[in-house]
């Protein structure tokens, strides 16, 4: 290991620093992580927005049609889902563009 002095250093291009612990720093090659794609919520059209999540809801929230659930026996709520969940694979339908 080689010992700095005080001063401003190159770094390769391609590479960043990272700073690691007891006053030492290593210089890595970027990565680059290929994300794999997943169909997401937002993207399905079944996903809405409503007041049907939950009895006596005060605000809009992000459901699925296609989850129901019953509250006191009623069967006109569905389950909340988060715009950025992975949809359901079998259930996922694209929204349709309007362009």
């Amino acid at each position: 290991m080689e010992e700095l002095k005080d001063g401003i250093y190159k770094i390769p291009e391609g590479h960043k620093v990272l700073w690691l612990r007891n006053k030492k720093i290593q210089v890595v090659p970027y990565t680059s992580l290929t994300k794999p794609f997943y169909n997401r919520c937002k993207d399905c059209k079944h996903l809405k927005i409503g007041r049907k999540s939950m009895k006596n809801q005060f605000w809009d929230s992000t459901y699925c049609e296609l989850l129901p659930k019953s509250i006191g026996g009623r069967q006109d709520y569905f389950y909340a889902r988060n715009p950025s969940h992975i949809a359901c694979n079998n259930n996922f339908e694209p929204k349709e563009s309007n362009g």
